[in-house]
């Protein structure tokens, strides 16, 4: 019983290390992205509050063709690589990563973008106080998810350690039962035939016997001796 509760222990140590591990990666990437949007921010913060430049209206528009024409490649070989996946012509793995690849390329499309129509326009107050308020918001949410990642490895090592603890008391009671068990089993210190005890009732399977009853012996042989009642007609086969 208690190596059958060892075993679905085991497996639920293995599956909460498993869930744990997954929540703190999906917690770090949601930390990445937030991270990824306060610098995205920060730059579009800042061409807001510069007036535009005929110089920066090129470079942006530069950026913006760069990220067109790398969105379009990544899209290409997204639509390819679907039909290669449908047909099962490459896994799954290889897949996701080229859809990753189109999904960021998507996203720096978008970005650039965003960032020629702020340095096209002159600075509004209004859109100032928009893009600070939407900054703190981002800065907000990094915190709140950076302590979240705090308090989950913490939950999480409280939670390893305990299991961990429960384990090893589980095999401390394997240990002790196993010696318990190893010694239920009586067995004569040395070889022969078992003599019987002299009873009335013989002891058998399922029969209750108590502390200090004999219940057989392992006969001398050296200095065993028989004791037969033969008839008369059987003796001169001796």
């Amino acid at each position: 019983q208690k190596v059958n509760i060892k075993n679905s222990s085991e497996i639920t140590y293995k599956n909460n290390i498993f869930d744990i591990n997954n929540n703190i990666k999906d917690l770090k990437n949601e930390i990445k992205d937030h991270k990824e949007a306060i610098l995205t921010q920060k730059v579009t913060l800042n061409a807001i509050l510069n007036l535009p430049k005929k110089e920066d209206v090129k470079l942006a528009k530069s950026n913006l063709r760069v990220a067109q024409v790398d969105f379009d490649a990544a899209k290409e070989e997204l639509e390819k690589a679907t039909v290669r996946y449908e047909k099962k012509y490459i896994s799954s793995v290889e897949y996701a990563k080229l859809e990753l690849t189109y999904k960021l390329k998507e996203n720096s499309l978008l970005q650039q973008k965003e960032l020629l129509a702020v340095t096209e326009r002159k600075a509004d107050p209004r859109v100032i106080k928009k893009a600070q308020i939407k900054l703190k918001n981002l800065e907000l949410q990094y915190e709140f998810s950076s302590k979240s990642l705090d308090d989950s490895i913490k939950i999480a090592e409280s939670k390893i350690k305990k299991q961990e603890k429960y384990l090893e008391k589980l095999d401390r009671d394997i240990e002790k039962y196993s010696e318990r068990l190893e010694n239920t089993v009586n067995k004569a210190e040395v070889d022969g035939y078992v003599k019987y005890s002299d009873i009335s009732t013989p002891i058998e399977a399922g029969s209750i016997i108590y502390w200090g009853q004999t219940i057989g012996s392992i006969p001398d042989f050296t200095s065993t001796y028989f004791t037969a009642f033969l008839p008369e007609n059987k003796i001169k086969h001796f």
